[in-house]
């Protein structure tokens, strides 16, 4: 899972101030409205001391998280994790906000967003031009499914697209600069089904002032076999 992890000094006493680690963590890193995420909130407490952290409740965009009173100035070596946790969702789309409340009045707070699943990938955006990659794929017999492949970008070159699981990769895509070697674009299409799938690529200048057209080019993998793409002769415009 894509995770995003925040370490902060936190004092939960009045002077002298214990200084103590809290961890949150989010998964998936960037949630849609069709996923779940999971929040874990993990504090580092001296041995022997029970923190009482504990998931509280949601309010609104609120995830709330409690936690006691703990006693020491320091955090010694002989220091233990405690760790709540808690999955809601799928949430709508918007900003979201951890909240990490102490007895002491202490308020901790992270906030994230959820999105709308993306159809459609954007790769290589530069002064060159720009790529944009979409899948649409054949739902299986007597579906209700939506036959359009959702996004995940992972570097400027490439992503992945999932059909029914954002946890389940179906299609990668990585669009090189090939024009040092023959001129031209390479772009690599990798299949993880057998289902039915067209993968539409196109080349758009950057700035509409160019003028020049978008260039598109589709790919298809059919029913019942699983194909991996390989076109190394793709012409921008």
């Amino acid at each position: 899972m894509r995770t995003a992890i925040l370490f902060l000094g936190l004092a939960l006493l009045a002077a002298p101030a214990a200084a103590q680690d809290l961890s949150i963590t989010f998964e998936p890193l960037r949630p849609t409205t069709l996923e779940p995420v999971h929040v874990t909130v993990r504090l580092l407490v001296p041995e022997g001391i029970d923190p009482q952290l504990r998931f509280s409740h949601v309010v609104g965009e609120k995830i709330v998280f409690r936690v006691g009173q703990i006693a020491g100035p320091n955090l010694p070596p002989e220091s233990v994790a405690w760790t709540a946790e808690t999955s809601v969702g799928p949430l709508q789309k918007g900003f979201y906000t951890v909240v990490v409340d102490s007895e002491d009045g202490f308020d901790f707070q992270r906030t994230f967003e959820v999105t709308e699943p993306s159809p459609g990938l954007v790769l290589q955006e530069s002064v060159d031009g720009v790529f944009g990659v979409a899948v649409d794929f054949e739902p299986p017999p007597h579906s209700n499914l939506r036959g359009t492949g959702y996004a995940v970008p992972l570097t400027r070159e490439s992503g992945y697209f999932w059909f029914f699981d954002p946890d389940n990769v179906e299609v990668t895509v990585k669009i090189l600069d090939g024009r040092a070697v023959n001129g031209r674009y390479w772009v690599f299409l990798a299949s993880m089904t057998d289902l039915r799938f067209t993968a539409t690529v196109t080349h758009c200048p950057t700035s509409p002032a160019v003028g020049a057209p978008c260039v598109a080019k589709e790919y298809r993998s059919e029913p019942g076999v699983n194909r991996n793409i390989i076109d190394v002769n793709f012409q921008g415009w």
